[in-house]
């Protein structure tokens, strides 16, 4: 199954505010995802297999409901240049079975018009 398409809009230097993903184990019936014990990866880089530009350290959010939850402070986002990248999500179960990512996209990073630390 091919990812799910999601492109992520940031700005340099101002907090991207979560994101939240709810994964389903089928949708008839809609059964959730439960990814207690699992571990949940995802990055942004120029390409696949380039350097990672920024981690995106995502949390499970809620195990249970198959709820996982991407942010980041103004300060992490101030650490990456502007431009237009790609990412993943990766998700690996508590038997180390890594699955192809679930989600990924575009990950546009822009540059904010007004400084208010020069004002």
């Amino acid at each position: 199954m091919p990812a799910a398409i999601y492109d992520i809009e940031a700005t340099k230097g101002s907090t991207l505010n979560a994101i939240t993903f709810k994964f389903v184990q089928t949708k008839e019936p809609l059964v959730l995802l439960d990814l207690t014990g699992w571990l949940v990866r995802s990055e942004v880089r120029r390409k696949s297999g380039g350097d990672i530009l920024l981690d995106l350290a995502p949390v499970i959010s809620d195990a249970i409901n198959g709820e996982v939850t991407i942010q980041k402070t103004d300060e992490e986002m101030d650490l990456i240049r502007e431009g237009i990248y790609k990412w993943d999500l990766i998700l690996e179960d508590s038997t180390g079975q890594v699955f192809p990512p679930y989600i990924g996209g575009g990950f546009t990073v822009s540059r904010k018009i007004t400084d208010s630390d020069n004002g």
